[in-house]
């Protein structure tokens, strides 16, 4: 009887935990940035899109935060492009977008990438991603990971 009890207690412990893929999920996001006024407009060489995105100081050790509005281009093929509103002195705010694929829906991929310089005089390059295939998107938010 002892044995089943035992069973039954590494049983449940085992489905308490999270599944290994869900725990590589959260390891890899570090932080999320909402972004809102999303404005998805399809064309026939790509897709364009108009955003506002937010970053809260410290969403990564040493990071300013920031406050821009954006223009991502699926059109122009791995071109970030500057990010305009309240953005620290020392750092860059800029976007891109994808395009991927032929058929529909055809779904886009927004990057935002931070680069700033820590409080060890490091650059730091945080990316933030977004897949949608929605044309209606006024919210969403951007998960971040750290690239170097």
């Amino acid at each position: 009887m002892r044995s089943y009890a035992l069973l039954i207690a590494f049983v449940a412990s085992v489905a308490a935990h999270p599944a290994a893929s869900e725990v590589e999920a959260r390891q890899a996001e570090l932080a999320s940035w909402p972004a809102v006024g999303g404005s998805l407009t399809r064309g026939t060489i790509g897709n364009s899109l108009r955003f506002s995105v937010f970053a809260p100081e410290n969403y990564v050790d040493g990071a300013p935060s920031f406050a821009a509005s954006c223009p991502a281009f699926s059109y122009i093929p791995n071109t970030y492009i500057a990010c305009k509103g309240f953005v620290d002195a020392n750092a860059t705010v800029e976007a891109t977008a994808a395009w991927n694929g032929n058929a529909p829906p055809q779904p886009t991929t927004v990057s935002v990438r931070h680069t700033f310089t820590n409080a060890a005089g490091e650059a730091v390059v945080a990316l933030g991603t977004y897949s949608t295939t929605n044309a209606n998107i006024d919210h969403f938010r951007l998960s971040v990971s750290i690239v170097n």
